[in-house]
């Protein structure tokens, strides 16, 4: 097993928690979105959400706030270097925008959303009950997979990455089941190999699980810390908590040959745990690898 720490939802809290703090200031002009080409500076109520997607940084601020950042950013106030907003005008200050790409489109993985619905009613999260009888089609899934193939195949490339989103995807097996077996099928024969991949909530039975082991090689389980933590926001749509069942599923695919992410969403019930959270991890579920992500 692999775990991947993604260390870049943890610095965005932190910035998050201690920005909130600053509350000073009048309401800032709503008619101006960004700040530069890469911060982004959208109304939330009262306040305002100064995003940076290419720094993986954000913050919750009042007026002032934006005001010294912008100030910051223009070179004519530096006062914003002793707040806790000094993370984002650093960033800013010393990094360089992507270059524009060129040339033919090369996605990296054909990504699947199965379905918008889901089995859990998670407190942070928006997508309606209502969808969860709604699925793509089987023959839609199996043209998406050949036609994934010919472009991998024509592009000269030698793996074929298929990844699974939803909704919650394995509230789809027989269209997991398809995708999976007509990209093994059809790769085999063009002589490419298929690394296979899902996002989920770890919510499924014995027999998806033995699947799992047998044809996937990553799974992004979603788990936000311990049984408290975890069942605080992330609850079925009874009501009752998912610990239980989703940390059997981390412990399986712990002892089996997939490489096993943990993604965990960073809320107020577990931003000042991180570090205890991230040890516990890594003593319960022995990985045999660190990464981490910003």
């Amino acid at each position: 097993m692999v775990v991947e720490v993604m260390a870049a939802a943890v610095v965005a809290a932190e910035a998050m928690a201690v920005a909130v703090a600053i509350t000073t200031g009048t309401r800032a002009e709503s008619s101006s979105p960004t700040m530069e080409a890469d911060i982004y500076c959208v109304p939330v109520d009262d306040r305002w959400l100064v995003f940076a997607p290419l720094h993986s940084l954000a913050a919750l601020v009042n007026d002032s706030g934006v005001r010294a950042l912008r100030g910051a950013l223009g070179g004519d106030d530096r006062s914003v270097y002793n707040t806790p907003l000094s993370v984002i005008a650093e960033a800013a200050a010393q990094a360089t925008p992507p270059a524009s790409r060129e040339g033919p489109a090369r996605p990296p993985f054909l990504g699947l959303i199965l379905t918008r619905g889901c089995n859990l009613d998670c407190a942070y999260c928006d997508f309606d009950p209502g969808d969860a009888g709604r699925a793509m089609g089987p023959d839609l899934v199996a043209e998406a997979v050949a036609g994934w193939v010919e472009w991998v195949t024509g592009a000269g490339d030698e793996r074929l990455d298929l990844h699974f989103f939803g909704g919650e995807p394995f509230t789809q097996p027989d269209l997991i089941e398809i995708a999976v077996h007509r990209a093994r099928h059809l790769a085999a024969a063009r002589g490419l190999t298929v690394r296979v991949e899902a996002t989920t909530n770890g919510l499924f039975g014995e027999p998806m699980l033995d699947f799992v082991r047998d044809h996937f090689d990553s799974l992004v389980l979603s788990l936000d810390g311990r049984q408290a933590e975890h069942d605080r926001h992330r609850h079925r749509r009874d009501g009752a908590g998912s610990f239980t069942r989703v940390w059997r599923t981390a412990e399986a695919l712990a002892d089996s040959n997939v490489e096993l992410c943990l993604r965990c969403c960073v809320s107020d019930a577990n931003v000042d745990r991180m570090a205890a959270m991230a040890d516990w991890f890594c003593r319960s579920l022995r990985p045999r690898a660190w990464c981490s992500s910003r």
